[in-house]
């Protein structure tokens, strides 16, 4: 059976995870992170960098908690928060 390219590329996995979403959502983040400090409004707001990273770890949990509920990816903490019925992804 013939895989998809991004099969291929979520084969190689680390603590379940494949190790291409690991690199996608770290760049993802540092490059948001990077655009986020370098925007006007931070720079004159008095957010701090504790606070901006926290609305940064936020808002990506709530992201990937829709991108898993809109694509129907079960995983065990969508599991826990009754996203899905069952804890294995398929």
């Amino acid at each position: 059976m013939n895989k998809s390219f991004i099969e291929l590329l979520r084969t190689p996995k680390i603590f379940d995870m494949a190790l291409f979403d690991w690199f996608s959502v770290l760049l993802f983040i540092y490059f948001l992170n990077n655009f986020l400090e370098n925007t006007e409004f931070i720079k004159k707001s008095n957010i701090n960098r504790n606070k901006l990273d926290f609305l940064l770890l936020s808002f990506m949990i709530i992201l990937g908690l829709y991108i898993h509920k809109k694509f129907n990816i079960d995983t065990k903490f969508g599991y826990y928060l009754g996203l899905n019925k069952d804890v294995l992804r398929n």
